[in-house]
């Protein structure tokens, strides 16, 4: 697959018919990277971001008034029907060999024994989601991207589609990336990371700008930079870590450099990440 595609074939396709919802959406997953090259207007990027299928999306406790179809009766008038043995559902599966599923989450504010359950959204639209702590924090540090609907469509208006910033999705991967059960998606995690400091130039330099504005912008933001910070110190200090060797093997893969030349700037770019986030973050 190559670095961009899935975006016209299969991205935009999905959010167009989840375009009566976009307004209370938030687009979380690994698709985040590559909307931002694609449509934020940012430069500096030197290399296409990490290929993905699958979209991972925030739900609202509460909505509009004057919705005209709710969310699942728009998915399943779309072709998508629910999956697995969860009910109600959190994943929503149309043409599962294209990678046409889709994930709803929603932000846990309850008893922790009820964190990773899924639950019905607060906004009394019947929408069920896998909830999940600290997802708050990336609506709180959001943008809107002007998408363009895909090619066809009538109208061909731009979709607005929220998601986090560069900074925040970069921090809260190095937050939660230790609370993963599979160790694949903890590498992941720490290799969105890397991809995007592998970037440098001015990309970095604005990340860096945007992670001391979360630091300084609310006690959430400092908190959940400051987690990354020492979640990342933390592995990075265990001679025996299994996940660094997971992420030299992808970039060995993706950017073609050597075992040796791959473990070393692995390590290298998230001691760079870790020293992004000030010490006195929040102070």
């Amino acid at each position: 697959m190559k670095p961009d595609d899935g975006v016209e074939s299969l991205l935009l396709p999905v959010l167009w018919e989840l375009r009566e919802h976009l307004s209370h959406l938030v687009l979380i997953g690994g698709w985040v990277p590559q909307l931002h090259r694609r449509f934020s207007g940012e430069t500096g990027w030197s290399m296409a971001p990490i290929a993905t299928v699958e979209l991972d999306i925030l739900l609202s406790e509460a909505l509009p008034g004057g919705a005209p179809r709710t969310l699942a009766e728009t998915l399943l008038e779309a072709g998508f029907r629910p999956v697995g043995k969860s009910r109600p559902p959190a994943v929503w599966e149309r043409d599962a060999a294209r990678g046409e599923r889709i994930e709803f989450f929603l932000d846990h504010r309850g008893p922790g024994a009820e964190a990773g359950k899924v639950r019905v959204s607060g906004a009394g639209d019947g929408s069920y989601g896998l909830s999940l702590e600290g997802l708050g924090f990336l609506r709180e540090n959001s943008v809107v991207l002007k998408i363009p609907a895909p090619g066809g469509m009538d109208p061909a208006e731009p979709m607005l589609v929220r998601v986090p910033t560069l900074p925040a999705f970069l921090v809260h991967k190095g937050a939660i990336f230790f609370r993963r059960r599979e160790r694949d998606r903890k590498a992941k995690d720490l290799l969105y990371i890397v991809e995007i400091m592998a970037q440098g130039g001015s990309l970095l330099e604005r990340t860096e700008s945007g992670i001391k504005r979360l630091c300084q912008a609310s006690a959430s933001g400092a908190s959940v930079a400051r987690t990354a910070r020492n979640n990342v110190s933390l592995l990075l200090s265990q001679p025996d870590t299994e996940l660094l060797p997971l992420v030299s093997e992808a970039l060995q893969v993706r950017r073609g450099w050597s075992p040796g030349l791959a473990s070393a700037r692995a390590r290298g770019f998230l001691t760079d990440f870790a020293h992004l986030i000030p010490e006195d973050c929040g102070s």
